[in-house]
C-alpha cells in the first residue's frame, strides 16, 4: 500500500484573518465622526472578507448546495458584522417612531446572523478539506494500480508518493523510498544519477530519459518521464517521475538489430550468390556447345555466344544489334516470323523446326533452332531465346550414312543370294548324293550276305569299314539335308502327345551301337509316374540323337554317360546329357550352337563333323519355346540340358470332382497310339467311359449303334482326314447329333472349312484342363438341350 502522507492544512485558516481584518475595520469606523469617511471604511473592510470568500468559493471542489451555502454565510456574515459592530441597531432607535425593543431584536439579528455566517463559513471550509482528502485519497488507488511505475516528488526533491509497480520492479522496500531524496537513493544503488540530477529553473514540459541499472547480476533497463508541477504562478511544487521497465523491449531492439545484421548479410550473401549465378549463366550460355541468342519483340539480337556466331561465321560485336530475320532466307522468312507470332501468342510452345541460315557471304548452313519467350521482369522486355543447333555436320554424316547403308544393302542382297545359293547347293548335293549312297550301301550287304560270291579274310574287314563309313555320311547328309529344310522353310513342327520315358529310352537305344564301340555305358534315370509330353516326337528325337551322338563322340573310352529326366513345377520338363569327355573352354561356350562352328577347326583336328548338329538341336528347342543350357569344364565333362517349358500333358492339377465326366461315354479316334493312349487315360481319370477307334469308318459304324456323347478326333486317320470323318458325322442322319470334337495343328485346307463351321476344334498344343474343359462344356450342353426338349 502506498504511504500516506501527513498533508498540512496550516494555510487554511488563514481565511479567517481577512474576516476578523474586515471587523476590526468596521469597528474602527466607530470612532470616526464623519460619516462619509466611516462609509468609506466600512465598505473597504467588507471588501476584503467578501473577496476571500469569493477566492475560496472559485478554488473549492464542492457540490451547488455548498457553494450557495457558504455564499450566504458570507453575506450573513457582512450583514452581522454591520449590524452589530457599526452600532446600526442603536442608530434605529434614534428615530422617534422605532422602538427601544426593535433596536435590542435588530443587534440580536445581527449578532444571530455574525455567528451563523462565521459558523456556516467554518463548516464550508472544513467541508472542502474533506472532499479535498478524498479525492487525494483516489488518486493514491489509482496511482497504486496503474502498470507504470510512479514517483511524486515535492519541491526538494524527496519522494512523497510511491506507487506498487515502482517496488516490484526495483526490489526496494517502501520506507526506504519515502522522505527519502531520489538523488540520495540513485548514489545508494549506484544508479548512473547524471539525468535525474539536472535540473532545469523554468522547464514546464516533460522530458524522456533512460538508464540502466545493474540488479541481482543482471542489466535492467529503465525509461523514466519527468514531468515538473508548477502552481499557477509558476512556482514548482515538485516532480512526477513515470518509470517503465523497458528490459524486454530493449532485449527485442537488440536481436532485431541482430536479426537486422543477419539478414542484411544474408540479403548480401544471396545477391553475391545471384550475381554469381547470373555469371555463371553467362559463361555457360557462351560457351555452349549450341548456339544461343536472344532477341527483343523487334528480332534485334542483344545477346549472342560464341557458337552461334561461329555457325555464321561473325564476330559477337558483329552479330550484336542486328536483325534475326536478316539471317533467314527470304522463303523461310515467313515460317519463322510465324513461329515466332505463335509463341509469341501462345498458341503453342517451345518447338524445334530446321530452318536455313545465311551467312555474309551468300553460303547456306542447315540448323534447327527451338524457340522460347521468355517473360520480362519489372522494366525489362519481353524477349525471345533461340537455341540454334548446327546440322550441317548431321546432314553430312547422314548423307555418308545413306550411303553406306545403301552399299550395306547391296552386300547383304548379294549375302542373302549367296547364303540361299549355298543352302540350295547343300540341298541338292545332299539330295544327289543320297542315291548313289544308297546304291553303295545297296552293294555292301550283297556283298556281306554272299549274295556277290563269297567274301573271305581281309574283305570282310574291309567291308565293315565301308558299312560303318557309309552309316556315318548317311548321318551327315541327313543333317545337311534337314539344316537346308529349316534355313528355306524354317521350323515346321507336327505336335503330338507322346511317353516321355518311352521317348528316352527309344533315343538311347539308338545311340547304343556308337557307344559299344567305345564301350561306353549309358546310364538312364527315368520318371516314375509315366509323363506324357507336348512336342514332334520326330525332331525332338533328332535333338537328343545329336546330344547323344556329341556325347559318345568326345567321351573317353570306358567312360559313361548319364540320361536322367526331371519335371519341375509339375509342367515343365528338363532333360539332361552329361559325360565325363574332354570338356569345352568357357570361352566357346557361347559359340558352339553357332551353324558350322567347331571348337577344333584345323585340318588335324581329331573329332569330325559339319559344325551345323547343335545349331539344328537349338533351332528345334526353341521352336517348341524351350532352351538348352550347357555347363562344361575342360577335361571333365559337359552337360547339356533341354528344358521344354509347358510340355506336360497330365491332370494331377484338376479337381475330378469339379469336372467329372461321370455316365458319358466319349469316343476317341487316332492313329497315333501314344497320343490316343494318352487322351484316354486323362478321360477316363475324369470318370468317362472311353473307347478308342483307329480310323474313321470304324468309329462311324460303331457310333451308328452307341450313339456316344462325344467323338473326339484327330485330324490325321489312316483312311480319311480327320476334316472327313466330321463330314461324315455331321451328314449322316444317325450321328448328326453327335458332339464333335477335331484336334488340330494347323489350319484347315482350302474346301474344308464349310464342314469346320459345324465343328469345334482344339488347337495343339493343348493342356489336360481345356481338353477336360472342351468336352465338359459339350457334353453338358447336349444334356441341358436334351432337358429341354
Amino acid at each position: 500500500m502506498p504511504h500516506k502522507v501527513k498533508r498540512t492544512r496550516t494555510y487554511r485558516p488563514f481565511y479567517l484573518i481577512p474576516v476578523a481584518f474586515g471587523m476590526t475595520g468596521v469597528l474602527f469606523s466607530n470612532q470616526l465622526e464623519d460619516p462619509i469617511l466611516q462609509g468609506i471604511v466600512v465598505l473597504f473592510c467588507l471588501a476584503v472578507p467578501l473577496f476571500v470568500g469569493g477566492n475560496v468559493l472559485g478554488r473549492i471542489r464542492s457540490d451547488g448546495l455548498q457553494r450557495v451555502l457558504l455564499f450566504a454565510s458570507l453575506i450573513a456574515l457582512a450583514i452581522g458584522a454591520v449590524v452589530v459592530v457599526s452600532g446600526l441597531s442603536d442608530g434605529l432607535v434614534d428615530f422617534e417612531y422605532v422602538s427601544p425593543r426593535v433596536g435590542q431584536w435588530s443587534n440580536r439579528l445581527g449578532m444571530a446572523s455574525l455567528l451563523l455566517g462565521l459558523l456556516a463559513a467554518i463548516y464550508s471550509m472544513v467541508r472542502s478539506e474533506a472532499i479535498i482528502d478524498q479525492v487525494v485519497d483516489r488518486f493514491r488507488h489509482v496511482a497504486n494500480h496503474i502498470g507504470e511505475g510512479f514517483l511524486l516528488l515535492d519541491q526538494d526533491g524527496k519522494i512523497v508518493l510511491v506507487n506498487r509497480s515502482v517496488l516490484s520492479t526495483t526490489g526496494i522496500e517502501e520506507e526506504e523510498l519515502i522522505g527519502q531524496s531520489l538523488w540520495d537513493i540513485a548514489k545508494r544503488y549506484d544508479i548512473d544519477s547524471v539525468d535525474l540530477g539536472r535540473k532545469e529553473s523554468m522547464r514546464l514540459t516533460p522530458r524522456t530519459f533512460e538508464f540502466t541499472w545493474k540488479r541481482h547480476g543482471e542489466d535492467r533497463h529503465y525509461q523514466i518521464t519527468d514531468t515538473p508541477i508548477y502552481d499557477r504562478k509558476r512556482h514548482k511544487e515538485g516532480n512526477l517521475f513515470i518509470i517503465r521497465d523497458i528490459t524486454e523491449q530493449y532485449r527485442l531492439s537488440s536481436r532485431l538489430e541482430l536479426y537486422t545484421k543477419d539478414l542484411h548479410d544474408l540479403v548480401d550473401e544471396q545477391t553475391k550468390r545471384l550475381r554469381d549465378s547470373k555469371e555463371r549463366q553467362s559463361d555457360l550460355l557462351m560457351q555452349m556447345n549450341e548456339g544461343f541468342l536472344t532477341a527483343d519483340e523487334n528480332c534485334m539480337v542483344y545477346f549472342a555466344n560464341v557458337h552461334i556466331a561461329r555457325i555464321l561465321k561473325l564476330n559477337i560485336e558483329q552479330l550484336e544489334g542486328r536483325n534475326l530475320i536478316e539471317f533467314v532466307p527470304g522463303d523461310e522468312r515467313s515460317r519463322l516470323m510465324s513461329a515466332l507470332d505463335s509463341i509469341s501468342k501462345g498458341t503453342r510452345g517451345a518447338a524445334s523446326q530446321e530452318y536455313k541460315f545465311m551467312r555474309d557471304d551468300g553460303a547456306y548452313v542447315p540448323v534447327k533452332i527451338a524457340i522460347a519467350k521468355a517473360r520480362g521482369k519489372g522494366h525489362e522486355l519481353d524477349h525471345y531465346s533461340l537455341v540454334v543447333t548446327d546440322l550441317q555436320e548431321l546432314k553430312d554424316m547422314q548423307y555418308e550414312l545413306e550411303k553406306h547403308a545403301t552399299q550395306l544393302e547391296t552386300a547383304n542382297a548379294e549375302l542373302r543370294e549367296m547364303d540361299l545359293a549355298k543352302d540350295t547347293l547343300l540341298s541338292n548335293v545332299s539330295h544327289e548324293l543320297r542315291t548313289p549312297l544308297a546304291t553303295i550301301e545297296g552293294y555292301v550287304e550283297m556283298f556281306q550276305t554272299g549274295t556277290l560270291g563269297a567274301v573271305e579274310g581281309p574283305q570282310v574287314g574291309a567291308l565293315r569299314v565301308i558299312k560303318r563309313n557309309l552309316e556315318r555320311l548317311s548321318v551327315l547328309i541327313h543333317e545337311m539335308i534337314e539344316f537346308s529344310r529349316m534355313e528355306i522353310r524354317g521350323i515346321i513342327l507336327y505336335e503330338t502327345v507322346f511317353d516321355l520315358n518311352k521317348f528316352v529310352e527309344e533315343s538311347v537305344l539308338s545311340a547304343h551301337p556308337g557307344a559299344n564301340q567305345k564301350e561306353i555305358k549309358i546310364n538312364t534315370v527315368t520318371d516314375d509316374t509315366g509323363l506324357s509330353i507336348w512336342g514332334d516326337h520326330d525332331k525332338l528325337s533328332q535333338v537328343l540323337g545329336i546330344l547323344l551322338s556329341n556325347a559318345v563322340k568326345f567321351s573317353h573310352e570306358d567312360s559313361s554317360i548319364d540320361v536322367s529326366i526331371r519335371s519341375t513345377d509339375s509342367k515343365d520338363i528338363e532333360i539332361s546329357i552329361q559325360d565325363y569327355g574332354i570338356g569345352i573352354e568357357k570361352k566357346n561356350l557361347e559359340r558352339i550352337f553357332q551353324k558350322f562352328y567347331q571348337v577344333d577347326s584345323s585340318m588335324t583336328r581329331h573329332f569330325e563333323g559339319t559344325g551345323i548338329g547343335l545349331s539344328i538341336a537349338a533351332n528345334i528347342v526353341e521352336g517348341h519355346g524351350g532352351r538348352i543350357d550347357v555347363e562344361s569344364e575342360l577335361n571333365s565333362g559337359t552337360t547339356f540340358r533341354v528344358h521344354l517349358p509347358d510340355a506336360v500333358f497330365g491332370w494331377a492339377h484338376i479337381d475330378e470332382k469339379l469336372l467329372s465326366l461321370e455316365g458319358t461315354l466319349i469316343y476317341v479316334v487316332n492313329s497315333n497310339i501314344e497320343f490316343r493312349d494318352s487322351c484316354s487315360r486323362l478321360l477316363r481319370a475324369m470318370g468317362a467311359t472311353v473307347q478308342e477307334y483307329h480310323s474313321g469308318y470304324e468309329s462311324f459304324r460303331h457310333a451308328q449303334e452307341d450313339d456316344p456323347d462325344l467323338v473326339l478326333f484327330g485330324e490325321t486317320l489312316p483312311d480319311v482326314s480327320g476334316v472327313q470323318a466330321l463330314n461324315l458325322f455331321s451328314t449322316d442322319p444317325g450321328t448328326q447329333k453327335i458332339k464333335l470334337l477335331l484336334m488340330m495343328t494347323r489350319s484347315p485346307k482350302d474346301g474344308e472349312s464349310t464342314s469346320l463351321d459345324r465343328a469345334h476344334v482344339l488347337w495343339k498344343p493343348f493342356s489336360s484342363y481345356d481338353l477336360v474343359q472342351q468336352v465338359r462344356s459339350r457334353v453338358l450342353n447336349q444334356e441341358k438341350q436334351s432337358e429341354v426338349s
